[in-house]
């Protein structure tokens, strides 16, 4: 179980209470890291085949690098993506990523079923989740 917090401190948000209507991904992310800004980018251009999953970009940074990061990527247009804050850092003791970003993917029975280091492609993340 990973405990996160929402961009603006108002919802701590439990692995376990994410609706499972939908595969989840979560990448755990670094904002200044050019490979997650890649990972971002090619997600976002595909948006559309991803729309049925729900997206949780994790990481540790300060609220305040994961808030421009978040506005520099126009997120706040997209309804399955969210930046969290890894508040305990749950998830990276869960999986001591050695990179960034760092993918973890679950089924709708919220069950592990692939994990990526490194830039991936959207191709390969819909496979994952189909």
């Amino acid at each position: 179980m990973f405990k996160m917090v929402s961009l603006d401190s108002s919802e701590y948000i439990s692995s376990h209470e994410i609706p499972s209507n939908h595969p989840i991904i979560f990448i755990y992310f670094s904002p200044d890291c050019e490979h997650c800004q890649n990972e971002v980018k090619w997600i976002l251009k595909d948006s559309e085949k991803l729309i049925k999953s729900n997206i949780y970009l994790v990481a540790n940074e300060p609220f305040s690098e994961l808030r421009k990061f978040y506005v520099n990527n126009n997120l706040e247009k997209e309804r399955n993506i969210r930046v969290v804050k890894d508040y305990e850092y749950s998830f990276y003791r869960k999986f001591l990523p050695a990179t960034t970003p760092f993918i973890a993917i679950y089924n709708t029975k919220k069950e592990l079923i692939k994990l990526y280091t490194g830039e991936t492609s959207v191709k390969s993340l819909i496979y994952s989740i189909q």
